[in-house]
């Protein structure tokens, strides 16, 4: 048994029933907008044909990217932490399994309303958890997101907080952005244009094909959680 253009459509609906308020964008990808961002799930191939890998992913779209990233990347774990995949042959028996975990520990996935909060959260989980240490898209992410939705001193206060925390960095962190200053001035650039952020937003919802799927909206919460205030240390760092 593949993983061919066949069945990947037949679990990708199966997938589908157990997610409605995600939305089938094509075979292997489900999505939900919410405001300036798309909540997914990625079917993954692997590079053994006879299996797949559920992905969670946030995508930002107050950024220009030529395909819907896998950002925010969370996976079904195995007790040592590893990300674990579904075996073709057992698909019927183990995919519930597979479903109610995400549902679990991404409880986003399986409501139509989202709020900052539940970025924050994800943030947390992904940064801490087994990926290259060093990234700073899910900052810039959480800081665009924020200006987006007209929230321009929580932004603001997380561009200085993220900037002491990248401050610290080794050398080698800055080969994408330069320098913590060069980084700094790009989103206080995005910060104090919020026209820019939703203008990219509209562009990109229309390229990737997005009109038709709903605007869930992105609540802002009461009291926003801080990343910067929450154990973040990478467990590669």
């Amino acid at each position: 048994m593949k993983y061919d253009a066949k069945l990947k459509k037949i679990i990708t609906k199966e997938w589908g029933n157990e997610f409605p308020t995600l939305t089938i964008l094509k075979p292997t990808r489900l999505i939900r907008r919410n405001g300036p961002i798309l909540v997914g799930i990625c079917l993954d191939r692997e590079s053994n044909p006879e299996v797949y890998k559920p992905i969670v992913h946030i995508h930002n779209l107050c950024y220009i990217d030529s395909d819907i990233s896998i950002s925010l990347a969370g996976y079904v774990l195995s007790d040592k932490g590893l990300p674990t995949v579904v075996k073709l042959k057992y698909h019927s028996e183990t995919f519930l399994h597979f479903v109610q975990k995400i549902k679990l520990d991404y409880p986003f996935t399986d409501k139509s309303e989202m709020s900052f909060n539940d970025i924050v959260v994800a943030t947390q989980k992904y940064v801490t958890g087994r990926t290259a240490p060093y990234q700073h898209k899910p900052y810039n992410d959480l800081i665009t997101i924020a200006a987006y939705l007209g929230k321009k001193e929580y932004a603001l206060e997380s561009l200085e907080n993220f900037s002491a925390i990248i401050s610290e960095w080794p050398d080698r962190a800055f080969n994408i952005i330069g320098s913590v200053d060069k980084w700094r001035n790009s989103l206080l650039e995005l910060i104090d244009n919020t026209d820019k952020l939703r203008e990219t937003v509209d562009q990109e919802i229309v390229k990737h094909k997005l009109v038709k799927f709903m605007d869930n909206g992105l609540i802002w919460p009461e009291k926003p959680l801080n990343l910067w205030e929450m154990p973040c240390k990478p467990m590669f760092a």
